[in-house]
């Protein structure tokens, strides 16, 4: 079958009251662990897997909390995963890289933002022992913990199971959710100058001010650490409008800073950003940047308010170099944007 021929429902194809004549709520509470538990909506000829379950173990991988299927002939089936995440990151880029190390080839994908980071839902095609599996992914996170919800069905059945798969995987509801969006809490950092500003970060990151700060230009550095190597620093530093000329010049002085430490830098060429309010303009860029031999690369984003510039980069390894720390460094770097008060 083609690929553009595999349906990829975005939307219920039922209207509520016959969902509900052909589908049914399914409270799954063997869990030991309360947050772990959650409600499924299956088709009606569908039930849970008799098996036992327990939750992940802080350091582990994935566990199964549950299978769904249907009764008599199997020609689909539904799965919940979980695991703990030790750091911060978007549900989408977890699930992107785990389905890289799969080797699965992606037939269709849909983003959604959401507070806790952008959530993925994506259909792809594998080879099985049984001939091509076709399986539509969903990854959701609530506090630490990161659920994969999983449906999947021989190729040639998955078109009859489009809309069952769909509506399972869209319908799962944890049934004691943990009232916080993030895999960590926060901390915070504020001042008044240069620039009126309050951020947040997650707290892995080690603060590190410069002992330079003054009135006129105030910097401070966030090392994200594996051990005893830092794998990902944020630069956060305000500096006094009339300093400088522009935001170029401002970027320049950054990429001098980098060169200065035996680091290659690619040009950092700033193009517009979205509109931010408080912002009269906004900017980023992204250059190359050579660690040590590691290929890395950094983001900078700038902001321009009538009191003093803003600057927000992330520096660390490109994706292709080290995937898990790129994924933790630049979910750290949209949060403290996304955070980011000024008056």
């Amino acid at each position: 079958m083609n690929s553009s021929a595999l349906p990829f429902p975005t939307r219920p194809l039922r209207p509520p009251a016959e969902l509900e004549q052909h589908f049914w709520r399914c409270d799954d509470t063997r869990c030991p662990d309360a947050s772990y538990r959650f409600s499924i909506v299956l088709p009606r000829s569908w039930a849970p897997l008799d098996t036992p379950v327990a939750p992940p173990a802080a350091g582990g991988g994935l566990v199964s909390l549950g299978v769904y299927r249907p009764g008599t002939l199997v020609t689909a089936e539904v799965e919940v995963h979980a695991c703990l995440l030790a750091r911060e990151v978007a549900p989408a880029d977890w699930l992107e890289l785990y389905l890289e190390r799969l080797g699965a080839e992606v037939v269709a994908r849909r983003d959604v933002d959401t507070e806790g980071g952008k959530v993925a839902d994506i259909l792809t095609r594998s080879a099985s022992a049984d001939g091509p599996l076709v399986t539509r992914w969903l990854a959701m996170k609530n506090y630490d913990r990161l659920f994969l919800l999983e449906g999947r069905a021989l190729e040639p059945n998955y078109p009859s199971a489009a809309e069952a798969i769909f509506t399972a995987l869209t319908n799962v509801n944890l049934l004691h959710p943990i009232d916080w969006p993030l895999a960590e809490r926060l901390r915070s950092f504020s001042r008044r100058s240069p620039g009126d500003f309050l951020v947040l970060y997650p707290e892995s990151w080690q603060l590190v001010e410069d002992p330079a700060n003054s009135e006129r230009a105030m910097q401070v550095s966030l090392l994200q650490r594996v051990g005893d190597v830092v794998v990902g620093k944020l630069v956060f530093a305000t500096v006094a409008r009339d300093a400088l000329s522009d935001p170029q010049a401002l970027a320049d002085r950054f990429a001098a800073d980098l060169r200065a430490g035996d680091m290659e830098v690619g040009p950092l060429r700033l193009v517009p950003d979205a509109p931010r309010p408080g912002f009269a303009a906004t900017w980023q860029a992204l250059a190359p940047v050579g660690l040590g031999g590691i290929a890395g690369e950094s983001r900078v984003w700038i902001g321009e308010r009538p009191d003093a510039w803003f600057f927000a980069s992330v520096l660390g390894p490109a994706r292709a170099a080290d995937p898990e720390a790129w994924a933790v460094n630049t979910r750290a770097h949209a949060i403290l944007l996304q955070y980011l008060k000024v008056p």
